[in-house]
């Protein structure tokens, strides 16, 4: 049918055999651009290829029924079996692999692989690349961006129901990556199985083999390494950076996992922070949570409001709550031990016992240093002086918060029995007693400790003194084991020693109301004694005044 047409060539039956104007195309195979009228710089490759071309200008067609329903769309490129097969108008297309982008009306696309981009109808300006990536691609609606990219073997490739597959936006790289997406948007997927199982989770991050492959529907997640949050379902808001971080959460949201193994077992935990390997490792519900370093909070099960910092901090709590440990080695505790609203900071520092509300500060403060709850434990025994600006503690004495109010505070009584004293220590015999470890013990030098001259009470005497002066005095804490040691608060010896100045200044008191007794006597004598001295001069004057006048009359 060739009226003006000029540098065709047409080699096989029917090949080119509609062609009237088109130039400069190639048709190679039985039916090659059969239909071709006025199409120019087409090649056409295999049976049936470019079949129902008519005006598409600079198409290639490589294998049988490649671009075999293209008609008006140009600058597709058809490389195998069935390559753009449906293409009607849809340009700038490239199909690599058999049935490859095999119905499309879009254009600008890359399919590249076995049936690979093979539903799709109406999507522009995407990319697949692998055995059937994004194979059930959207196939209804208006033509629109499709601005997913698949790369790996069946990566995105959606529901059975190509219409399901709605989601945008998203990016999949590697074999199965985000596979069963439909709905989910934004998502991110770099790695075997990564992102598996997404089907309307949206703004989700997985890199790494299985990251985040057992996700459905939860948003914002991001996984970073094998395994990252594999087991995550329905949770939300999470970031698991590390070798099976968070492997096993499923609907745990707003979480934050860093590190080989870290918030692995998580299953609904909400709102934890896991930074370092195995940190919060069995964390399945315990919520509000901060683990920082090698197996921090490792144990923690279901505690909640935790913070950690330092490598095996917090490593056996497993339900306590509200705990806070900085430092290597801190709040380690152990198995049995179960911690509530306590406070470790410094390394090494830890209790093997339950407590609640503890606090301790330093080096090297070991269980043994605490003796019960709400206990404030302020350096090892190696400290020896504790400075800073103030020279006292302020306490609340508001008297609306105390009952019970008595005046039975023992006074001389006590204080004339205390025996003060000077005297060194030896920290060492302190952690015999308790049972420390010699491996932790001999960590801390004590040798400038020993040195310095201490001044105060010894205990016992304390004790004997208050038994003496049946006073049940509180500032002493009397072993209740062969492990405890005795202790004193000095604080508490300064209202015995107000009540003995007050006893003193009583006994002063009556002392003066004696004496002035006793001098207003005496005046009250000295003022007889001199009216009668004033008689006594009168008698005597006139004693003297009568001899005087009996010597004159004699004279």
């Amino acid at each position: 049918a060739n009226t003006s047409g000029y540098s065709n060539t047409g080699c096989g039956i029917n090949a080119l055999l509609s062609n009237e104007e088109g130039f400069y195309n190639s048709a190679f195979g039985a039916d090659a651009l059969h239909q071709n009228t006025s199409g120019d710089f087409n090649t056409a490759t295999g049976v049936n290829s470019l079949y129902y071309n008519q005006s598409g200008n600079s198409n290639t067609a490589y294998g049988t029924s490649a671009l075999r329903s293209n008609i008006t769309g140009s600058y597709n490129t058809g490389i195998g079996d069935g390559a753009l097969w449906s293409s009607g108008s849809g340009s700038s297309n490239t199909a690599i692999g058999k049935d490859a982008l095999f119905n499309t009306l879009g254009s600008s696309n890359t399919a590249i692989g076995f049936e690979a981009f093979f539903s799709n109808v109406f999507g522009n300006n995407s990319t697949a690349i692998g055995y059937k990536a994004m194979y059930y691609a959207k196939n209804t609606g208006g033509l629109y961006e499709n601005k997913n990219v698949a790369v790996g073997y069946e990566s995105l490739r959606g529901s059975t129901n190509p219409a399901s597959n709605t989601g945008n936006k998203n990016t999949a790289v590697g074999f199965q990556s985000l596979m069963q997406n439909t709905s989910g948007e934004d998502n991110t997927a770099m790695g075997v199985d990564a992102l598996h199982n997404n089907t309307s989770g949206e703004s989700n991050t997985a890199t790494g083999e299985s990251a985040l492959s057992l996700n459905e529907i939860g948003s914002f997640n991001t996984a970073t390494g094998k395994s990252a949050l594999k087991t995550n379902i329905y949770g939300s808001y999470n970031t698991a950076n590390g070798y099976e971080a968070m492997i096993a959460n499923f609907q745990g949201h707003n979480n934050t996992a860093m590190g080989v193994n870290a918030l692995s077992n998580n299953t609904i935990g909400n709102f934890n922070t896991a930074i370092g390997t195995k940190s919060l490792l069995v964390n399945t519900d315990g919520l509000y949570n901060t683990a920082t370093g090698y197996r921090a909070l490792g144990n923690n099960e279901t505690g909640q409001e935790n913070t950690a910092c330092g490598a095996l901090s917090l490593f056996f709590n497993w339900q306590g709550n509200g705990n806070t440990a900085i430092g290597y080695h801190t709040g380690y505790g152990n198995a049995s031990a179960e911690f509530q609203s306590c406070t470790f900071l410094g390394a090494n520092s830890t209790l093997n016992v339950d407590r609640t509300n503890v606090t301790t500060i330093g080096y090297g403060v070991f269980s043994a240093q605490c003796t019960g709850d709400n206990q404030l434990c302020l350096g090892n025994t190696a400290i020896s002086e504790i400075r800073a600006q103030v020279t006292g503690i302020t306490a609340y004495s508001d008297a609306r918060y105390k009952s019970n109010i008595e005046e039975n505070v023992a006074g001389l009584d006590f204080i004339l029995k205390l025996k003060p004293v000077t005297y060194n220590v030896k920290p060492t015999e302190l952690h015999h007693i308790w049972g420390t470890p010699d491996s932790l013990a001999n960590k801390i030098d004590h040798s400038e400790t020993e040195k310095i001259k201490f001044i105060g009470f010894l205990a016992q005497d304390v004790e004997k003194a208050a038994q003496e002066s049946s006073f049940d005095f509180p500032g002493i804490d009397v072993p209740r084991n062969s492990k405890e040691v005795y202790s004193l608060r000095y604080t508490d010896f300064i209202m015995p020693m107000v009540k003995a100045m007050q006893e003193q200044q009583k006994m002063i008191d009556e002392l003066k109301k004696e004496n002035e007794a006793l001098r207003a006597a005496q005046d009250l004598r000295l003022t007889q004694n001199e009216k009668q001295l004033i008689e006594l001069q009168t008698i005597v004057k006139d004693l003297v005044q009568k001899n005087e006048n009996r010597l004159q009359g004699e004279k």
